[in-house]
Formats: structure tokens, C-alpha cells, sequence
């Protein structure tokens, strides 16, 4: 039986990883057979009680409060921040992940978009990739996004000679593929997919969850909104954005006779409350004052909430993996972009990115010009959905032969499993 140590998960709060991290591991186990994982997780003791696959266990990333090694990384959290230090010795910090990562046959990043400068520039998963090869451990960045900043443009050699150093590095869309064959990072780079495409929808009567909306009303708008979509708002503040959003709504309910489904993605846990869905969408759903509005409960999991995004009539989506759950749904999707990953997914699927919005372009109208090309494009983009998602599925696959190329070498082909048919 094979160990991984998995690093970069966030938690199940937030819906992608949640998505990320069972379908890594079902595609893991589709090429090598029984494993045990063990996940470092920002939300550790959540997730295990949420968790029912007893070859998944959870460690926290941070020490336990109020410990010696909490008081020493806060000393030297302090130590950083006053200059006295440059790089905080990872060594220290993750010393408690010794003892798994010896024992790991691999350890693979599976925050996918942990590496794309949207969160600053990857220092920490540097040194702690870095430290994990020093102990000889096989280290692959898994199904990534990678793309351009200006703001890093001059630690790009930093990132460039860290990315060649890695054992491999999957990227799930052609752009981030593209994009690292600029910067000569090539030999170590394999393209896939998504994890996430390969979710199944709860099978679960997920009826009462519905709002009950207008009873003559059976079509639903799905939306989820990020608090993000600010930062690359060109200026405008969230209430400006989040108010354009709400004439937007107003004016598809009298249009389309559509009712208007918030779904929240990324729910709460130990991140900051401005980094979260559901005060956005409740405060969306105020401006729009009226019935056919709702927004889904909070509690749903993620193949729980695919499956209600399933029943949409179209989608739009700011988070990634809400609309990788509408488009593997066959549900047509505008990407509310914010980041590489939108622009890579629709041009891998369509050839061409029109079903992309950029955030600093949300306004009502574009909106609604957007919404309209999805009915009028229905059929046609259903028929490529159906026609594509499956190849996709079969490209998530490929990661865990990598995978079992790095762990088992030329021997890779007698020790991985057939993957599935889909």
C-alpha cells in the first residue's frame, strides 16, 4: 500500500477543495491501487469529522496553540516581519510533518492554485517543497495554474529554478502548460485536468434543499459571487460591484422569467470573513429585494452542491470549481474571471474564451449581453460539453500515471491499474 503526505489543502469549507482533494485521491487510487493519505490541512479537525474514507487522515498545519513550537514560529513570524530574517526555516515550522513525510512514497501540492500569484508570491511553498526534496522525497505540483504577474516579475528566476528542481508538475489547462514553456520549464511538466471534473453529484434527494421560489418558476440562474472580484474591479468598491449585480438580477427575473439561485462556494473556517461567499451573496440578496432570490444554506457538501448547480438552466460563477460543477454538468457557464484559470478551462474546452467575463467588465449590460449568448448558444454548447467533459476525465486520470512513473520508473506500467472507463 502506497503513502502520499498531501500538502495545500485548505479545507472542506471551501467547496474546490473538498472537490480537489477526493477526486485526487479517487484518481490516485485508479492507478495504484490501495493507498493511505495523509493531508495537511488548514482546518484539520473539521475535515476529519467530516471525512468518512478511513484512509484519509488530516494534521494541521500550524503547531496547537499556546505549545512551545507555536510560540517559537510566532517569534519568529515576528523575526520576518521586522527584517531580522528574510525566509522563516521551514524545517522548524513543519516539524511536525516529519514523521509522515519519511514515511511517504510521495508528497504532491494539491493546491491547485496555490503557485498563481493571486495570494502573493509562493515563498512559504517554495521553502517547503524545497525541504521535502532536501529529505529526498519525490515532490510534484499537482493539476497547477501558473501564469504572468508584473507585481513578481522580478522572483520569477526564484519561482523558474524552483519549478525545474520539482520531480513533476501537472498543470490542468494549456495556458499555464504554455505559459511555464515560455519561462524553459518543460521537462518535468505534464498537462491534465482538473480533479474536480471528475465529482459525481450527490445521488441524495437534494429537493428540500431547493428554495422554494416562485411555484410557476423551474428555471433557475445559478450565481456565486466572490469577494475577490473587487480587487480586480478597476476601482469600483464590492458595494458598487455587488449593486450593479443586483439591477443585473432584477433585469433577468423580468426578462426570463428566471428565478436567481445565490450559491455560496467557499463558506467559512479559519480564513479571514472578507474571503468568504456568504456575506457577499446575503448582502446581494438585500439589494435585490425581492422573493425570487435565495441563497443556498451553508452546510451543503460539495458533491451536494454540484448536484443542485447541476439543475440550472445556465451559470455564472466568480470561484473556479463552482463553475467546473456547472460545466461538468453540462450547464452552460459564464466565468466571472479573476484569474488565469478561467481564461485556461474555457479554452481547453471551447477553443476560444468567449464564455469568460474579466471581473473589471462586470457591469449590468455585459451581463446581460453574456446571458443572452448562453440561451441563444444553448444547444450548441451542451453538445460540446457532452462531447468534451469525458475527454477531460480521462486527461484528470493521466495525473496518477504520472504519478506511478515517478514512484514506480520505468516499471510504472506493470504496477499502475487500468484507468477507468468513462
Amino acid at each position: 500500500m502506497k503513502r502520499f503526505l498531501l500538502d495545500g489543502h485548505g479545507g472542506y469549507y471551501n467547496r474546490g477543495c473538498e472537490a480537489i482533494l477526493t477526486q485526487t485521491v479517487k484518481i490516485l487510487r485508479a492507478s495504484l491501487g490501495d493507498l493511505r493519505a495523509v493531508v495537511v490541512a488548514t482546518d484539520a479537525r473539521r475535515d476529519a469529522l467530516l471525512e468518512t474514507d478511513p484512509d484519509i487522515t488530516f494534521v494541521p498545519r500550524d503547531f496547537a496553540r499556546w505549545t512551545p513550537r507555536w510560540g517559537w514560529r510566532k517569534a519568529l513570524r515576528v523575526a520576518q516581519s521586522l527584517g531580522v530574517i528574510r525566509h522563516l526555516p521551514v524545517r522548524y515550522l513543519m516539524a511536525h510533518l516529519v514523521r509522515d513525510i519519511d514515511r511517504a512514497d510521495c508528497v504532491i501540492h494539491i493546491g491547485g492554485d496555490n503557485y498563481s500569484f493571486e495570494y502573493g508570491f509562493p515563498q512559504s511553498w517554495i521553502d517547503m517543497a524545497d525541504w521535502v526534496i532536501s529529505r529526498g522525497k519525490p515532490y510534484v505540483l499537482w493539476a497547477a495554474s501558473l501564469g504572468p504577474s508584473e507585481e513578481h516579475k522580478q522572483r520569477l528566476p526564484v519561482l523558474v529554478d524552483h519549478l525545474r528542481s520539482l520531480t513533476l508538475i501537472t498543470v490542468r489547462e494549456s495556458l499555464t502548460r504554455d505559459f511555464l514553456a515560455e519561462l524553459g520549464v518543460r521537462d518535468n511538466v505534464q498537462q491534465v485536468a482538473d480533479p474536480a471534473f471528475l465529482l459525481e453529484p450527490s445521488p441524495q434527494d437534494v429537493s428540500q434543499i431547493m428554495p422554494r421560489l416562485r411555484p410557476a418558476c423551474e428555471s433557475y440562474l445559478g450565481l456565486n459571487v466572490s469577494p475577490y472580484l473587487a480587487r480586480f474591479a478597476r476601482g469600483r468598491t464590492q458595494e458598487e460591484l455587488l449593486r450593479e449585480l443586483a439591477t443585473f438580477i432584477k433585469e433577468v427575473i423580468k426578462r426570463y422569467d428566471l428565478s436567481v439561485l445565490l450559491i455560496p462556494h467557499v463558506t467559512h473556517g479559519p480564513i479571514r470573513a472578507g474571503a468568504i461567499d456568504p456575506p457577499v451573496l446575503a448582502r446581494l440578496q438585500e439589494l435585490t429585494d425581492t422573493e425570487n432570490v435565495d441563497m443556498l444554506p451553508t452546510d451543503l457538501r460539495a458533491a451536494e452542491t454540484k448536484r443542485i448547480i447541476g439543475a440550472c438552466r445556465a451559470f455564472m460563477g466568480a470561484r473556479t470549481h463552482s463553475t467546473i460543477a456547472a460545466l461538468s454538468s453540462g450547464v452552460p457557464t459564464l466565468s466571472l474571471s479573476y484569474s488565469i484559470k478561467a481564461h485556461g478551462i474555457n479554452h481547453d474546452i471551447f477553443g476560444h474564451q468567449r464564455y469568460v467575463l474579466p471581473a473589471s467588465e462586470i457591469t449590468c449590460n455585459n451581463l446581460l449581453d453574456r446571458l443572452a449568448q448562453l440561451f441563444d448558444e444553448e444547444p450548441a454548447i451542451r453538445n460540446t460539453l457532452a462531447r468534451r467533459i469525458p475527454e477531460l476525465q480521462q486527461m484528470a486520470y493521466r495525473g496518477g500515471e504520472y504519478v506511478a512513473s515517478v514512484i514506480f520508473g520505468e516499471h510504472a506500467e506493470e504496477n499502475t491499474q487500468a484507468r477507468p472507463r468513462l
